[in-house]
């Protein structure tokens, strides 16, 4: 191999970085580094993250038509003004702003400027992040909840419900393979979307169904994972089952694993979308009349199989591979509390004489 030139094996970074570029830019090797830097950006970006750095930037334009700046000319008090405008306009169904999702929204114009290759005042969100941060001191001191409010946990009778109110169509068999499937891997509405059919491989023993094994090739952190899904106790509610049965009326055996149904209960080739999987939780659970069913979001299933796994007594490692989570993961640590809370070694007010 040349000594020239540096081979870069990781798919985020450029195929190669050739070092005679640099020697013969002729002073504007600080130029060429940028353009490179930018690129490994883009290669590196996940495709939610950036979806939301582009609706970050649609917003922040809207904002600018109406104050009546310029969206394409950085600036560190625009971006502060902006910021406060943000807290003070949560948006629909919000009352209070999360701080991490104010946080993100400024990063994006950030980034959006920096894509522009616009010269970049240096620290330019500080006091823009310094009045994020005023607010989310100001929420804790008067011990409000911020954004739109932690997902509803999926219970396992809540499943069971869900499941019992698909119908035997192509559209409910969907729903339960796709119900049962994304409790099962603890998975994002995202994930559930990505799956193909390929994915998901039922696993069997001495010739008995033992589960299925399904492949989540990539997730919000970017580390794919391989989840032994096993055989239910109960038929109805057996993901396993639920697949097998979706895939035999479906025919699939590649492409999406969750496909579109018409009104007409015909499947299409298209996949299900993130949005459509969350739509279809949503659905399924107002049909059940249960107002806390009717509330569910596409976290929770995640919620939902990290509190019940919990509860029956696996430990932490073991939910933490079936969900992606890192063991030290604060939302994983969240789960945990909520699971222990009533256990009588995790709760100190049990078995004390009271």
């Amino acid at each position: 191999m040349p000594d020239d030139l540096i081979t870069v094996s990781a798919p985020a970074l450029p195929d190669r970085v050739d070092l005679d570029t640099l020697a013969t830019a002729e002073g504007q090797g600080e130029q060429v580094v940028a353009a490179m830097a930018a690129q490994i950006r883009d290669r590196s970006t996940r495709p939610n993250t950036a979806a939301a750095y582009g609706q970050d930037r649609t917003r922040w334009e809207r904002y600018c038509t109406i104050a009546g700046l310029n969206p394409n000319v950085p600036s560190a008090d625009a971006l502060t003004v902006y910021a406060a405008w943000l807290i003070a306009n949560p948006g629909a169904g919000v009352k209070h702003a999360a701080p991490a999702t104010l946080r993100r929204r400024v990063h994006g114009v950030v980034a959006s400027w920096h894509a522009q290759a616009a010269t970049v005042p240096h620290r330019v969100g500080v006091e823009a992040m310094q009045a994020i941060a005023a607010h989310e001191r100001w929420l804790a001191d008067h011990h409000l909840d911020a954004g739109r409010g932690q997902a509803p946990l999926l219970t396992v009778d809540g499943l069971q419900r869900l499941v019992r109110t698909c119908p035997t169509t192509q559209a409910g068999l969907r729903d339960r393979a796709l119900l049962l499937l994304g409790f099962g891997i603890a998975a994002r509405r995202s994930e559930l979307a990505g799956l193909a059919a390929s994915d998901i491989t039922a696993d069997y023993h001495g010739g008995a169904l033992r589960g299925v094994v399904v492949r989540v090739r990539s997730s919000k952190t970017g580390q794919g994972r391989t989840v032994p899904i096993a055989r239910g106790q109960d038929r109805a509610t057996c993901p396993a089952i639920a697949w097998l049965r979706w895939t035999q009326a479906s025919g699939i055996s590649c492409g999406p694993a969750l496909r579109r149904v018409d009104r007409h209960d015909h499947m299409r080739e298209d996949g299900l979308s993130a949005a459509a999987v969350g739509e279809v939780i949503r659905r399924v659970g107002q049909r059940t009349g249960d107002a806390d069913l009717a509330a569910l979001t596409g976290h929770s299933l995640r919620a939902g199989l990290a509190t019940a796994a919990r509860r029956a007594g696996h430990d932490v490692q073991a939910i933490a591979r079936v969900g992606g989570w890192d063991t030290h993961s604060r939302e994983l640590a969240k789960y945990m509390r909520i699971a222990d809370q009533w256990d009588r070694l995790d709760n100190a007010t049990v078995n004390i004489g009271l």
